[in-house]
């Protein structure tokens, strides 16, 4: 069971929109029309969310976030670049050619017993939620330069997972 008490503040905060999904279609709900609002960013409804997601749960911890935030890979080109993953740091994924064309981004959470990374996102199979990657995917991890004092270099935490590797981020 992880632990949704610990992490740094933004991911705290991203648990209380654990299970929201997408109600009126593709990408559309009144949580994902909010989000986008707040983050002034109206014009993107109706287009995938995994950026705006962590954009959101940036800004309600007054933590920066990149420009182009709804560019899942303009996430690779923000904050401090982790040498290792840190629980919440977001996590920058390819979807297709490393570093090319489509990314999906997400908060850290911990490893399963395999070895992948468990990435807490938006836009995850239409909905908020943990789910296990295929480690060849992940482009990096970051964290917010702002809250440098917050990296703890612990070790990320270990947890069981069946699920098979996410596949589904649009």
């Amino acid at each position: 069971m992880i632990d949704k008490t610990a992490g740094p503040p933004w991911l705290r905060a991203a648990w209380r929109d654990e299970g929201r999904t997408e109600t009126d279609g593709p990408n559309r709900s009144p949580w994902i029309d909010r989000m986008w609002a707040m983050l002034n960013a109206a014009w993107l409804r109706g287009q995938p969310y995994c950026g705006g997601g962590v954009a959101r749960w940036m800004q309600i911890v007054g933590a920066s976030y990149p420009r182009e935030f709804w560019r899942a890979l303009a996430w690779a080109d923000w904050g401090i670049e982790l040498a290792a993953p840190e629980l919440g740091a977001v996590t920058v994924v390819s979807r297709g050619p490393k570093g090319k064309g489509l990314g999906h981004v997400g908060l850290f959470v911990g490893f399963d017993q395999q070895g992948r990374p468990l990435v807490y996102g938006a836009n995850q199979g239409n909905t908020i939620r943990v789910d296990p990657f295929d480690p060849d995917r992940v482009i990096g991890y970051y964290w917010p330069a702002s809250h440098s004092d917050l990296i703890t270099y612990d070790r990320a935490p270990v947890y069981a997972s069946a699920a098979p590797s996410s596949t589904n981020e649009a």
